[in-house]
Parts: structure tokens; sequence; C-alpha cells
């Protein structure tokens, strides 16, 4: 017998015990009691409740029967199987994740929660998959399918906040709502929402940088300022107002803004080790060529696509694992898992696609333009 198998014995050798217990207090049974209906001794009972020795197997019938149980009961077995089948589910939904399969994860945990109704871990998933799920059977989804997942999710969400207790959960599913209600036009219930939420002084991110020593400091730190860097990135880009609600901002200083925003980038990577960062490097020197075209110029434009095309193919093909080794960052470790995406997308794909656009049209004959789009299409 193998450690794995010895451990599974042991395991349910402890249930059996934990099990028994619980059977004959249900019963209302002290152990002596218990013992002169199976002929045996007292201390026994009491070695197989604490799991040193286990009842003979010629016993185990009689105790189903007595208790009118099943020998899965007894044993803890229906649990142990429950727990595997768990175990096997969570790996198939990392597998399909990396392969961006996220309908088929819906399809599977629209069934794992009716299996296992209070696990509020697997309902917040369900709820992620469906707000981000952008493609069903080789399509792309319709905006009444968008709609549609979008609702469910809200349902399934807001079943979460009426009966989870855990705290992570809860906020995780309460941010989640944010974007769905937002997503659903419905801006002020998403704000509502929102204001339920820790502000950003209140989170395990800034306590346990302030509670952890050594080591363990150093690596959740390094973890905090990757993490309040996309925070950072992200206020800048809106900021920016790219989506032109501001009439006071120029798009002068929208590119002042966004050139912040690289800075910041480059000062937290500055070995250039941007990793999966590099896509975000790519999508902000796009974001600056498309103000340049409007403001004329031209020489902006082409150079921050050259960059766009540049950091689009580091994204595109990011080494398996990899260790950052810049300062502020360096030995944080990088897997194939932390860039999921949701749809067969590149980077490289994007900015091909952006760079159809009409704003383009003045500088599309140009070599340098022309050359982008045949560095990109490579890995389209």
């Amino acid at each position: 017998m193998n450690s794995t198998e010895e451990n599974t014995m042991l395991n349910l050798g402890l249930k059996l015990g934990e099990n028994l217990k619980k059977f004959r207090l249900q019963r209302e049974l002290t152990q002596e009691q218990l013992a002169d209906v199976l002929g045996v001794s007292a201390q026994a009972v009491s070695r197989w409740e604490n799991g040193t020795t286990y009842p003979d197997i010629t016993l185990l019938p009689t105790i189903v029967s007595y208790f009118e149980i099943t020998l899965d009961e007894l044993m803890g077995m229906e649990n142990w199987r429950s727990e595997e089948q768990l175990k096997e589910l969570l790996g198939q939904l990392e597998e399909n994740g990396s392969k961006g399969l996220i309908y088929e994860n819906i399809l599977l945990l629209r069934d794992a929660v009716k299996t296992y109704p209070t696990n509020y871990e697997l309902q917040f998933r369900l709820v992620n998959q469906l707000a981000f799920c952008e493609y069903k059977d080789g399509r792309g989804l319709s905006e009444e399918e968008k709609i549609s997942f979008n609702r469910e999710a809200a349902e399934i969400g807001n079943r979460i906040l009426s009966h989870c207790t855990d705290g992570a959960i809860i906020n995780q599913t309460t941010q989640q709502l944010c974007y769905i209600y937002s997503s659903l036009g419905e801006k002020e219930k998403a704000i509502e929402y929102a204001k339920k939420l820790p502000n950003i002084g209140c989170t395990d991110t800034v306590v346990l940088g302030d509670l952890y020593e050594g080591e363990q400091q150093k690596t959740h730190l390094k973890r905090a300022i990757k993490w309040y860097t996309s925070i950072f990135w992200c206020a800048l880009i809106n900021l920016a107002d790219l989506g032109y609600r501001n009439e006071t901002m120029s798009d002068a200083e929208r590119i002042e803004i966004m050139k912040k925003a690289l800075a910041i980038l480059e000062l937290v990577f500055d070995d250039g080790d941007y990793l999966n960062y590099s896509g975000t490097v790519s999508i902000t020197h796009r974001y600056i060529a498309d103000l340049a075209m409007s403001e004329g110029d031209y020489e902006l434009a082409l150079s921050s696509l050259e960059k766009a095309a540049q950091f689009a193919v580091m994204s595109d093909t990011l080494p398996e694992n990899a260790r950052h080794t810049s300062l502020l960052v360096n030995n944080l470790e990088y897997g194939p898992f932390n860039t999921i995406k949701n749809y067969d997308f590149t980077d490289c794909k994007e900015l091909y696609d952006k760079m159809q656009a009409d704003r383009y049209n003045a500088i599309r004959d140009d070599k340098r333009f022309s050359a982008v789009l045949e560095k990109i299409g490579r890995y389209c």
C-alpha cells in the first residue's frame, strides 16, 4: 500500500470513529450502552471513536443495521467521494479556463451548484464566468444572450449575498455585481453596490503589509505593488476620459495622462520584465496613438503604434513560466494561469483590428504603418 492509500485509509478510519460517536450521541447512548448492544467492551468503543482501532469487519453489518444507516454513511464515504468529485471539478474548471472555454465552465458550474447548494465559492465562479463569457459554441454571443447571462449572474450574486457569511466571497460578489449592473445600464444600482465595498485602506492587502514580517512581508508587499500598479493604471485610464464624457479636457491632456500611466509601469518594471503586463503597455501606447491622430501628431502616432506592436508581440509570446527581475517585484513568479483569456484573443489581433479604423487613414500608406501591420499580422 502506497502513502496515498495509507492516508486515505487513515482518514476513513478517523471518519468512522467520528461518525460512530455522532450516531451514538444521536441515540443518546453511552459508550457502555453501545458496547452492550454490540457485545464488546466500553474500552473497545472508546478506541473506535478516537481512531486508535477499528471495529472487526464482521461487526459492521450489525452497527449499520442498529443505527439504520448505510455503510457509506458510517465510513464517511459519501463526504469523501464528494470531496474527490469537487477536486476533479475544480481541476476541469482550471483546464477549461486556460483554454478559454468559458461557456463550457458555465455548463459545468450550473450543474455543480445544484449538487453543492451551499458552496458559495462555486456560485461566485458561476457569476464570474457568466459575466465574462463572450463566446458560445464557437460564435460570439448576441446582445440578448449577454443580457440574459448578466441577469442570471445578478440573480445568483444576490442569492450569495443573502446567504453567504464568508467576507471575502461577499466582497468579490459585490464587486462583480457593480460591473454586471453597469453592463445592464443600471448605473445607480451599480453605484449602490459599490458603496457597500470597503475602501482601499481597509483591505487585507494593506493590513497584512503592516502585520507580516521578514520574507513573508517582502513577498506580500511585492504582490501588493503589482496590484496597486493595476489599480493606478486603471485610475489614470478613467481620468483620461477616453470616452470623451468630459468636454473640458483636451486630447493633449489625455496624451500626457497616458504617458504618466506608462511612467508608472516603467517605474515598477524598470528591467523591462513586464511579462503579463506587456498587454497593458501595448494598449497604453495604442491609446496614445489614437489620441495623437486626433491631434494631427502623426510622428507620435507612428512611434506609439510601433511600441504597441512590440509589446503586443511580447504579450502573445510569453514564456510558460518566468520570474520578475525588477527591484520592486523581483522573484515574483508569473505562470500561464495569470493570463487566462475568456475567448480566442491575442493582443496582436486586437491591435491589428483597431488599426483598421478610419482615424488612421492619413498615415495608412506610410511604410512604418505597413510595417507594424506586417509585424503583428504574423501573430493574428
